[in-house]
């Protein structure tokens, strides 16, 4: 089956990437989001059955509980270059998971 190359009608969606960081690699990533972004909002999810709080924290706050493992994971909203973005950061055995999505948005 052949596809167009632009379906019409169809939405934009929004940049996905992933990446597996280790611990000097997360650390540059907290560095850089603090010097070089508009941070808007940073959420933990606390254990494995734990939905995430719905109160925002500090990102150096959400940097240690993610180091000691006190929480599963972090979601970091920041403005970077005229776009959102949200990185999602997962403890996994081998180190953690980022998950990042520039969002674009539409008029209607």
């Amino acid at each position: 089956m052949n596809l167009p190359a632009e379906l019409p009608d169809t939405p934009q969606l929004a940049d996905l990437h992933e990446a597996l960081l280790d611990a000097p690699t997360l650390d540059r990533l907290f560095d850089d989001i603090a010097a070089a972004t508009e941070l808007l909002e940073v959420t933990i999810k606390g254990g494995r059955l734990q939905r995430a709080g719905d109160a925002p924290v500090q990102l150096e706050a959400a940097r240690a509980l993610l180091a000691s493992g006190a929480a599963r994971g972090v979601q970091i909203r920041y403005r970077f270059e005229g776009a959102e973005w949200w990185d999602t950061l997962l403890t996994v055995s081998e180190g953690v998971r980022l998950v990042r999505i520039r969002h674009v948005w539409q008029e209607t």
